[in-house]
């Protein structure tokens, strides 16, 4: 366990470490933009061949790709080949026109490019004037024959026709062939677990990689044996996403056997906006088919969900004048999207003390065991009869019989002799032949934190391990934005940046409403911030630098009951009386107390549980840096692509497990006899 002083010194050094790393790569960004001023990148490409009716080749001819969304325009040309290509294309809709001296000009329109595909697009030119211009109308179907890669598009078609019952884009990824749910779940159970949470042509859940505008948004689990998805945008912001699962280009790694390339929507040359609320609860959700069969009421049987999705969207052009002079070069968009959810847990079901045994008499033991007491106090049960295990002596082939009973199961008025004590130990509760010396104080104090029973209470069926029930909501809560701005500085530089924030709440249901609460003791607080840049230069019509680099950064605080109440009502030093050592962990909670072989929370085990909950005290930070860079040059029919990839995951986890002590008990401490 460390200490304050080494924690303090872990966070100062790895702050130390972050600071490094940013000025190593805000450096190596600062040489690449002096090198190549920034432009956009990631997507698709564009090309194709220009000739004339005979099928010659056409070389230096002019092609013009233009962006039916914002209207901005890149310019190429064809090599000695007749050949031209736009090697990194946003996806969504182009006009693409081709032109050369003492040729018409030829304009195919509305031609889709969609994320990683290259898409061709080639033109026969017939002898006229650049000004007659001949628009294609009519085309086949274009072809993708430049790779072999296969895959599925989710495009914004399919987002917004398809039902998207948890509002996740990604859901859609199960429409890929050989996409299919991990063996053993159902749609149900895989629902709000990460996006990578699947099986892709027989390779492992959780080992495909998601890229968002081109640098990944995946971090390495505690086992490292798989990939966790830090964040999915929402929806709305979603612009098309292709899920690649064979033959993807070599610059793809980091993968089973799947990459997931998902491009955010930009700005347009006109403002557009949307808001949206989609509200789910128990009044508008339909009766399942089951219920339907067996004619039971409607409401009263579903279960009790309140889910409630809201957001909006907006996004246009910026005007800038001191920064050049012209419109249309600067577009931006901005998405919102909170979640509010309640959805019912339990019931819970427990044993839990009387009155008077949170005042150490046990009276009532006897007589639930179906005994009756003599006039000395003992029960005629022996399942119902307490015993003092600190009056055994050992007697060899036999074991430890216990000779001393416990009048009336009071232990409140019992005073053990403490005949066994080994040298040096004390009784929990004091002196020996001191009334109460078997109950220990600071568990009194914590016995006092369990609900008083509420099930059966006076009725010939009641059942001290079944006499309490409680139910209660869990709630959820999200809140994320993202904010994307699109700089073109001419049709040679263009730059991309994304900015993307996430805070996420869990709070499960408190089964007893106070510090005490087994069940609140897995809530957790998550956030994340994600950061991209992408920017092209194009040197020339044969040469195009690429350059991108994403920062993902998350922290989740698991459990603790101090995530909700003040850290003095969690104090066992102060509030149970515990001895001062018990803070020096750092982690000022209750001890964990629990039956034999139950770690959970009441449940329908019997077993009880109160305190903190054993393994639930989890701090947890990731970091990944992501930096990719390519060059591609067209020379003669040869495109030439080369480039490299660097990814630094930083992991830090703390969990002490059970920092203020376990303690487990059963009936061979003072019930049976041996």
């Amino acid at each position: 366990m460390n200490s304050h002083r080494d924690r303090k010194n872990s966070r100062l050094f790895s702050h130390g470490r972050l600071r490094s790393v940013l000025i190593a790569l805000g450096a190596f960004c600062a040489f690449c933009v002096l090198l190549a001023p920034p432009a956009f990148a990631q997507g698709g490409a564009v090309l194709g061949a220009v000739r004339d009716t005979s099928g010659a080749v056409i070389p230096n001819a002019s092609v013009t790709l233009t962006n039916t969304a914002t209207g901005v325009t890149t310019t190429n040309t064809t090599n000695n080949e007749g050949l031209y290509v736009f090697p990194y294309v946003q996806p969504g809709v182009y006009d693409v026109s081709a032109s050369a001296a003492g040729f018409e000009t030829v304009k195919q329109p509305a031609v889709t490019v969609h994320v990683t595909e290259r898409v061709q697009v080639s033109f026969d030119l017939k002898i006229g004037t650049t000004k007659q211009t001949v628009e294609v109308t009519a085309v086949a179907p274009l072809l993708h024959t430049s790779d072999a890669t296969t895959g599925q598009i989710i495009d914004r078609r399919f987002t917004n026709d398809l039902p998207l019952l948890n509002r996740s884009a990604l859901d859609l990824a199960f429409l890929a062939p050989g996409v299919v749910q991990p063996p053993n779940t159902t749609y149900a159970n895989i629902a709000g677990q990460s996006a990578n949470y699947f099986n892709s042509n027989g390779s492992r859940d959780d080992t495909n990689d998601l890229t968002i505008d081109g640098v990944t948004a995946g971090q390495m689990a505690a086992g490292g044996l798989w990939l966790q998805v830090a964040y999915t945008p929402s929806v709305d912001d979603v612009q098309e996403y292709k899920v690649q699962q064979t033959n993807f280009g070599a610059e793809y790694g980091f993968t089973g056997s799947t990459i997931t390339n998902l491009i955010t929507r930009s700005g347009t040359d006109q403002f557009h906006g949307s808001a949206y609320d989609f509200l789910r609860n128990n009044v508008l959700d339909s009766q399942n088919f089951f219920n339907n069969m067996s004619n039971l009421p409607t409401v009263h049987n579903l279960p009790h969900l309140e889910r409630n999705v809201f957001g909006g969207t907006f996004g246009g052009p910026v005007y800038i004048p001191h920064l050049y002079n012209g419109k249309d070069r600067t577009f931006f968009f901005f998405d919102y999207e909170g979640t509010r959810e309640s959805d019912l847990a339990g019931p819970f079901q427990a044993g839990v003390p009387s009155a008077a045994e949170k005042t150490g008499d046990f009276g009532e033991f006897c007589g639930e065991n179906g005994g009756t007491y003599d006039a000395a106090g003992q029960c005629s049960a022996t399942s119902g009869q307490l015993w003092d295990p600190y009056t055994g002596v050992y007697v060899a082939g036999v074991g430890t019989p216990r000779s001393n009973f416990i009048p009336f199961d009071n232990l409140a008025k019992y005073a053990s002799p403490g005949t066994n004590l080994a040298p040096g130990q004390a009784l929990p509760g004091g002196p020996v032949n001191t009334a109460g010396n078997l109950l220990d104080p600071s568990m009194m104090a914590l016995f006092q934190f369990f609900p008083s029973p509420n099930r059966n209470v006076g009725q010939a069926n009641y059942n001290p391990y079944f006499n309490w029930l409680g139910s209660g909501a869990t709630a959820t809560s999200n809140d994320q934005w993202d904010l994307k701005i699109d700089q073109n500085f001419n049709d040679r530089n263009r730059l991309s940046a994304r900015y993307s924030r996430q805070k996420s709440s869990y709070v499960p249901p408190s089964c007893y409403n106070n510090v005490a609460d087994p069940c609140k003791a897995f809530a957790s607080l998550n956030t994340a911030h994600l950061f991209s840049l992408n920017f092209v230069r194009t040197f020339g019509p044969a040469t195009v630098l690429s350059f991108s680099y994403g920062l993902t950064r998350t922290a989740n605080a698991i459990g603790g009951t101090n995530l909700y109440y003040p850290v003095s009502k969690t104090d066992p030093v102060t509030n149970l009386k515990m001895p001062s050592y018990i803070d020096t962990s750092g982690y000022q909670t209750f001890p964990t107390v629990i039956s034999y072989g139950n770690e959970l929370a009441p449940s329908s085990d019997n077993s009880t549980l109160i305190g903190s909950a054993p393994w639930s005290y989890l701090r947890q930070g990731q970091e990944t840096h992501d930096l990719l860079a390519s060059l591609t040059h067209i020379r003669g029919h040869h495109e030439i692509k080369f480039g490299g990839e660097f990814r630094m995951h930083r992991f830090n986890a703390g969990q002490p497990g059970t920092p203020n002590g376990l303690f487990a008990y059963g009936p061979s401490g003072t019930h049976w006899r041996w």
